[in-house]
């Protein structure tokens, strides 16, 4: 499991992201995360310590995930170019 290999190589995953199919469309394991660098000793990186000024990378399509699933949750639909 991720659980046991994370535990074995005294590492900690610090962000992730989970993928959401039709019922029954799930055949495989999805997965799907990254991160870089040494947290030193007594910092805790945490969404609940962010506060302004702090730095923040992103990749990807900022909120292409998010709207997708609020969208296909309300019923919404949306024309893009």
């Amino acid at each position: 499991s991720i659980c046991q290999a994370v535990n074995e190589a005294k590492i900690h995953i610090i962000t992730g992201d989970t993928k959401v199919v039709n019922r029954g469309a799930a055949d495989k394991l999805f997965i799907n995360t990254s991160g870089v660098g040494i947290v030193p000793a007594g910092v805790d990186i945490s969404g609940a310590n962010a506060k302004p000024g702090d730095k923040v990378i992103l990749s990807g399509s900022l909120g292409e995930h998010g709207i997708a699933i609020l969208s296909k949750r309300q019923g919404l639909e949306f024309n893009v170019p």
